[in-house]
């Protein structure tokens, strides 16, 4: 599967190629003939709030931002006062700006990703709260289930889904070890009353009250892998807040 993805079921012939993956990346004029096209087209909009934590991603946001934008009603990105165009570009669609934090010190990143998530979903303005990363593109079919889910409006159920990942050169990985990877509860209404672990700052655990049911589905997101270095670097990153997590020495 190329990355990345195509919207085949909705483009117009005048959009791209048979067989060409023009959303938002290598074929950067038709992602935007398609996205203004799909703006034009589309209507009803998803009422769901998309809440993205976000430092320095504007490439990342390119891609998926305005994807979302036209599926979502409230879409908005929670900033740890980016200095390479972030905040600018999501205000430039649309897209609502809000903060990580209190202060305005620039390039600040996240110490505590539970409290971060918490501060995120105080910012929404519907029940319903899909959660994307800025490096990850929810499928076609992700999106599609996602608009079920919430006009079924089942708000004692919680959803899951899947993730692919994706290389530096635009291949998906069909089949990994670490396969079928659920990170955490993705969709949730307010209502389910869903808590976050206080003992987890780093890999986030959805705490499910008794009623509340899990159901994992199979549309998955689509995960950008940086190339090796960075990614080596970002491991390290959450190794060491996960060892400091298992010592006791964590600090926020």
């Amino acid at each position: 599967r190329p990355w990345p993805i195509s919207f085949q079921d909705e483009r117009p012939s005048s959009v791209a190629s048979a067989g060409s993956s023009p959303v938002f990346g290598k074929d950067r004029e038709a992602g935007v003939r398609l996205f203004r096209y799909r703006t034009q087209t589309r209507v009803m909009k998803i009422s769901c709030s998309v809440p993205i934590l976000t430092l320095n991603v504007k490439a990342e946001l390119a891609r998926l931002l305005p994807v979302l934008a036209d599926r979502f009603e409230d879409v908005y990105i929670v900033d740890g006062n980016s200095t390479d165009g972030t905040r600018e570009y999501a205000a430039s669609l649309g897209v609502r700006v809000e903060k990580q934090f209190d202060h305005d010190r620039p390039d600040s990143r996240i110490a505590d990703f539970t409290a971060a998530r918490l501060r995120s979903f105080g910012f929404a303005r519907h029940g319903w709260i899909f959660l994307v990363d800025a490096d990850e593109m929810p499928a076609p079919e992700l999106m599609a289930r996602v608009e079920r889910i919430v006009s079924e409006d089942a708000r004692k159920t919680v959803h899951a889904f899947p993730r692919l990942a994706v290389m530096p050169d635009g291949r998906t990985v069909e089949r990994a070890f670490f396969y079928t990877e659920f990170t955490m509860v993705r969709l949730f209404h307010r209502d389910a009353g869903l808590t976050l672990a206080s003992d987890r700052h780093v890999h986030e655990r959805f705490i499910l009250p008794k009623g509340v049911a899990l159901m994992r589905h199979r549309e998955p997101f689509l995960h950008a892998w940086p190339e090796p270095a960075e990614f080596r670097q970002k491991l390290e990153r959450y190794v060491s807040m996960e060892y400091a997590e298992w010592t006791g020495s964590f600090q926020s």
